[in-house]
């Protein structure tokens, strides 16, 4: 199954980071070896925005590289480590802050394992506009209302002082539209603790002994990345925002930004008819070609996936051309205003 998908290094215009994919054998899960099969297959990780491919991180296994899609054929799945699915990336000069990087995982071992349901992964993360490397992040940003599944949390920080830092706290306090019987940890850079009292999250790195960025840049960096589901039935325009503090031994808090996010896609998919949606678009389904009918001009469509987030955007021309994304269903608002349902075989 995917464990998790993270980042190291600054998402910057002209900068290197490297994007992590933990892929865990359900075999060895708590040490039990359940089934004696040796499963096999094929891992396909595909990244889409404003990056270019460099190399394998440091460590990891070398891709198959096909356009924006990076393969592997794995002989054993047990043998894959947390470093396997390393990747490299230069962020494009023209990258804008806000614009989005996006990365599909799809897992297909043999034998065909029985819960297939984490086979399949997606996760973006954003382009920052500055090199402050302690910020925090969400996954995804804007959500449709009522939207009941997770928002993925990830705290990075850099020592940038002079000298090792021999403890690192962490304390963040949760928005309270956020259910804390939810709340789970998912990974860390290096051994830590976590405490959730009330709202109050509290994550130590007690010993971690962190370099300065001088001494050595590429380990005086860390995360800590966990997850938690919104109380249900948010109405539009409920608004989420968390900002972490990070201190270095006891020196004053470093704060990050603040994430934010918003239930504000205000679509309705009960009311998408068959009706509408043969008049509105087709084909429908299709591979990635859809046009719109409709007697007036269309200026902008805007397309988003079902965690709301907005994936697409075109002005003008009654066809939009989706074939580099995965199949799935997307939501299209044409104009601002009408709304559409799009099925990507």
């Amino acid at each position: 199954k995917v464990q998790n998908i993270h980042h190291n290094g600054y998402v910057f215009p002209g900068q290197v980071h490297q994007l992590y994919t933990d892929l865990n054998s359900n075999q060895n899960l708590y040490n039990l070896l359940c089934d004696s099969s040796i499963y096999f297959g094929a891992v396909d990780i595909k990244v889409i925005g404003p990056v270019t491919f460099l190399a394998p991180a440091a460590g990891a296994l070398t891709p198959i590289v096909n356009g924006n899609t990076y393969s592997y054929n794995i002989s054993d799945f047990t043998s894959v480590t947390e470093s396997s699915f390393g990747l490299q990336f230069i962020t494009d000069t023209t990258a804008q802050a806000g614009q989005q990087v996006c990365v599909y995982v799809d897992i297909n071992p043999n034998p065909m394992d029985t819960d297939t349901l984490n086979n399949n992964y997606n996760f973006c993360y954003q382009v920052i506009n500055s090199l402050d490397p302690n910020m925090k992040e969400v996954y995804p940003t804007n959500v449709l209302p009522g939207y009941q599944d997770w928002f993925t949390y990830t705290i990075h920080f850099q020592n940038t002082g002079t000298a090792p830092a021999f403890n690192i706290r962490l304390r963040d306090t949760l928005d309270t539209e956020l259910d804390l019987n939810t709340f789970e940890f998912m990974n860390a850079s290096h051994a830590s603790t976590t405490q959730l009292n009330g709202h109050v999250l509290t994550i130590r790195f007690n010993n971690i002994m962190l370099p300065d960025s001088t001494s050595n840049h590429d380990t005086s960096m860390g995360y800590y990345q966990y997850r938690i589901k919104p109380f249900p039935n948010q109405l539009g325009g409920t608004q989420i925002t968390n900002t972490a503090y990070i201190y270095f031994d006891y020196n004053a808090a470093v704060v990050t930004n603040t994430t934010e996010n918003h239930f504000d896609i205000t679509t309705n998919l009960s009311s998408l008819t068959k009706e509408n949606l043969a008049t509105l678009v087709y084909p429908n389904p299709s591979k990635g070609i859809f046009t719109f009918s409709t007697n007036t001009a269309i200026k902008k469509v805007d397309v988003y996936n079902l965690f709301g987030e907005l994936i697409f955007t075109q002005c003008n021309g009654k066809s939009i051309d989706l074939s580099e994304y995965p199949r799935g269903i997307y939501i299209a608002k044409i104009n601002g205003e009408k709304v559409c349902k799009l099925m990507k075989e």
